[in-house]
């Protein structure tokens, strides 16, 4: 659902949150009744998620219905990650980690100098990590775009969404010069300092009502940062999940000229191109396998890629 609703069910009526997933009994592929019941029941105590049987499909309030078209059909992913020589082997494990190991989903790897031969048909969504990319190789920027368009979903995050924001939605990596002055070198590493950021938590402005940021109950949220990596808001007033403030340190050292850098930029955005959609992750979302508060971003990006649209003007 991507709207609030109310349903009838026998302990009454109960409120449903943007992100609640319904489940129609008889679209389950011929699971019997009785069997389905004891897999939801054993997800609901593994998981420790809330399942309500529903009496119908009239809502007992005013709002949406049961067959409103603010329920979006989630697709089951086909998950293509590349992998190899000049991508960086700890995104792509903490990536791996994730969905093969806590989530049971599974996920193909595939070196990425080879992508250009492989036929990307029958998979739904290819993640890009951190890493080395040539964004002047025509050829793979026609096929991914061909791809997209035709329905597939691009998740990308750190020097990969760097790339796939500019063969993809055209984001230009404006570098900000500087004038060379000469400096003594023992000033070498305090400026070095200065200029980097080697691992800070950062607080965003997550969009709640989004559907990547569903699920959070607060608009704060923290990533894990160690570029200086961001984006410009895009012309899509609706296309940034995650927004930079204003001092956004939350923890760590980042200089107050690397802050007011930051400051303004989007951290995630989320745009439709075709049929398809573009998830770009400044930060790494997966951080070492532990920082889940992200993480619910990056799954959210895998089953409802879909569930949102671009604005009609």
């Amino acid at each position: 659902a991507t709207m609030p609703f109310s349903i009838s069910t026998a302990e009454g009526k109960v409120e449903m949150a943007p992100g609640s997933i319904m489940l129609p009994v008889g679209w389950q592929g011929g699971i019997a009744h009785g069997d389905l019941t004891k897999i939801l029941e054993t997800i609901a105590t593994e998981d420790g998620i809330k399942i309500h049987s529903v009496g119908s499909g009239r809502t007992p309030t005013a709002g949406m219905d049961l067959g409103s078209n603010n329920f979006k059909v989630i697709e089951k992913p086909k998950i293509l990650l590349m992998v190899g020589e000049d991508t960086r082997a700890y995104d792509a494990g903490e990536v791996w980690h994730l969905l093969d190991y806590r989530m049971n989903i599974p996920v193909t790897l595939y070196d990425k100098h080879k992508l250009a031969g492989l036929d990307i048909s029958d998979y739904t969504h290819i993640i890009f990590v951190g890493g080395t990319y040539n964004a002047s190789d025509e050829a793979l920027k026609r096929k991914m775009s061909r791809w997209v368009r035709a329905g597939g979903t691009v998740i990308a995050h750190r020097q990969g969404a760097k790339w796939a924001g500019e063969i993809l939605l055209d984001i230009k990596d404006e570098k900000e010069e500087y004038p060379l002055e000469r400096e003594d070198y023992a000033d070498k590493i305090p400026n070095e300092v200065e200029n980097i950021i080697g691992g800070a938590i950062m607080r965003g402005d997550l969009d709640n009502s989004h559907p990547i940021g569903f699920g959070y109950t607060s608009r704060e949220v923290y990533t894990h940062r160690d570029t200086l990596i961001a984006f410009e808001p895009p012309k899509n007033p609706y296309a940034t999940v995650v927004g930079i403030p204003e001092n956004a340190l939350a923890s760590g050292f980042a200089s107050a000229d690397n802050q007011a850098r930051l400051a303004g930029k989007a951290n995630v955005i989320a745009e439709r191109v075709g049929q398809g959609s573009v998830i770009l992750f400044a930060d790494n979302p997966n951080f070492r396998a532990y920082f889940y508060g992200s993480n619910k971003m990056f799954l959210n990006g895998l089953y409802f890629s879909k569930a949102f649209n671009r604005p009609r003007n």
